[in-house]
């Protein structure tokens, strides 16, 4: 959805590693469960793709899962830190470098809509297993929620790149559901909330990579975070609430 050299899709979280790592929300275990379940070889390991500073692969590792974590940014690298059931390794969506057939699952969170999906869906094709299964995940803005509509609000107004912030991200899964190389398409969805004080919502904010950057604008922007945070606190914590969203979709027989 935003692969295009403009927005700069691989340079775009340089030096957002750490306060990624801090401050993103996690993904609530029924997400998790839906993940699990469709995974029918556990000898082998699990693809996640765009794996940032390690959210989901922890999660997966937590349920007993062996992860590879293909990661282009660096600093989203060293942030993720190992352990013996987590490899993280330079890659892309369009571009794993993992061995055909390798992987029983390929999972991507909050990161399909910076992929160029033709070919990132074929790449997933060629490394996934017999009827491995495809999972794409986001974390969007319940703006049925007033305090959580306040914030996006704010971050449509205050962002250099609007037409980033305009358009809800998980509409970039769409593709997997029609492609012809995957089958069984579904779309499932629950809710999720992340807890926090006025520290952690700046920081929540401020590790969007469309977040404002100039001197001015990003006082501008931490300032009206603060007074939504005053309104709407109780015992100096607000809760940000999202809909999780998992697109998913078998591999099919046929050759890409």
């Amino acid at each position: 959805m935003f692969s295009d050299p403009k927005h700069n899709p691989l340079g775009r979280f340089d030096g957002l590693g750490a306060t990624y790592a801090r401050h993103r929300p996690s993904y609530p275990a029924q997400a998790i469960n839906w993940v699990v379940e469709k995974i029918t070889d556990r000898a082998r390991p699990v693809a996640d793709i765009g794996a940032g500073t390690g959210i989901l692969s922890r999660l997966l590792v937590e349920r007993g899962l062996r992860v590879i974590g293909i990661e282009p940014n660096e600093s989203m690298r060293d942030q993720a830190g190992f352990n013996d059931l987590i490899e993280y390794r330079s890659g892309q969506a369009e571009a794993t470098h993992l061995e055909s057939a390798s992987v029983a699952a390929v999972v991507a969170a909050q990161t399909f809509h910076w992929c160029d999906a033709g070919p990132a869906l074929q790449e997933f094709h060629r490394i996934l297993i017999p009827n491995g299964w495809v999972t794409l995940m986001w974390n969007d803005a319940d703006l049925g929620d007033p305090f959580s509509a306040g914030f996006w609000r704010i971050l449509r107004q205050g962002t250099p790149e609007p037409e980033i912030v305009a358009r809800p991200h998980h509409l970039a899964g769409e593709p997997l559901l029609v492609h012809p190389l995957f089958q069984q398409g579904e779309v499932r969805t629950t809710p999720n909330v992340q807890e926090m004080d006025e520290e952690g919502l700046l920081g929540r904010a401020f590790s969007a990579s469309f977040a404002p950057k100039e001197c001015g604008a990003s006082q501008r922007f931490a300032d009206q975070l603060r007074a939504l945070c005053r309104q709407h606190e109780r015992d100096g914590r607000v809760r940000l609430r999202y809909r999780t969203i998992l697109y998913q979709a078998r591999r099919s027989s046929q050759h890409s």
